[in-house]
């Protein structure tokens, strides 16, 4: 009885070791199956994934370059001019893509209605004739930020830009053009002594000529220079005053004084 309970011990013992060895054998099994599983699919994925950047279409790339005017039926406004970059295809012949400031919206536009910029220190510019890129929009540009700061006087070259001056009281005081052979500040007292000390040194007549459309201020600037010169000049006999000037001009403004066809 004793060696059969030692023969049945034996037996149950080696039969669990045999099947700890299967179980292990199997979870061995498993596991390198699963590697071999997970090797594979991250083979595939980097395949396919390599074959994803291989099929995809490259991005246009492009650059900011300088800011610009737009000119568009409403006016013109701010906009920055984009370049393509290497690689990107280039634009057709008379296109340039600029993006609008105001709402960065990009769009392709025909270059002849790209005008360029001035340095921001020209948008004060006393003079027209200074601005580096002379167009439209740019000359517009300056007037605009001189009138916003009361600088209604712009002189282009030998001309001067009066934009609607509303009255015939100069807005530099008399002192800065008194006595003042070339006064450099753009005002139609400047204009006036100019035109009245060229006349002392060459002996010939000065003409002023005011050009503009109806009720744009011509009048106005003619009796602000005949009452410049008066002042500074005086007539002969004191026959002719600044007080008969504003009398003259309150006549014929009140018959309309000239037409402008």
């Amino acid at each position: 009885l004793g060696e059969r309970t030692e023969n049945l011990v034996k037996d149950n013992m080696e039969e669990r070791q045999v099947k700890e060895t299967n179980l292990e054998e199997r979870n061995e099994d498993l596991v390198k199956n699963n590697m071999e599983e997970h090797q594979v699919e991250e083979k595939n994925m980097g395949e396919s994934k390599e074959n994803a950047e291989a099929d995809k279409v490259p991005e246009d790339v492009w650059y900011e370059t300088e800011q610009v005017w737009f000119v568009h039926k409403y006016g013109f406004t701010l906009a920055t001019e984009l370049k393509p970059d290497v690689g990107t295809p280039e634009l057709p012949e008379g296109k340039v893509r600029v993006r609008c400031e105001a709402d960065n919206t990009v769009m392709d536009v025909d270059e002849e209605n790209i005008h360029r910029m001035n340095p921001s220190s020209l948008d004060y510019a006393e003079d027209l004739a200074m601005l580096i890129s002379l167009n439209e929009s740019s000359i517009i540009n300056t007037l605009q930020h001189r009138f916003q700061s009361k600088l209604s006087h712009t002189y282009a070259g030998p001309n001067l830009v009066a934009i609607r001056p509303s009255t015939a009281t100069t807005s530099y005081p008399e002192k800065v053009f008194k006595g003042k052979k070339d006064c450099t500040s753009p005002h139609i007292c400047s204009v006036a002594q100019r035109a009245y000390w060229n006349m002392l040194r060459r002996h010939r007549d000065q003409t002023i000529l005011p050009m503009g459309r109806s009720g744009a201020g011509k009048t106005t600037l003619c009796q602000t220079a005949l009452e410049h010169l008066v002042s500074t000049a005086g007539s002969m006999d004191g026959t002719v005053t600044v007080e008969k000037i504003k009398a003259m001009f309150c006549i014929l403004k009140a018959f309309g004084t000239v037409s402008t066809s």
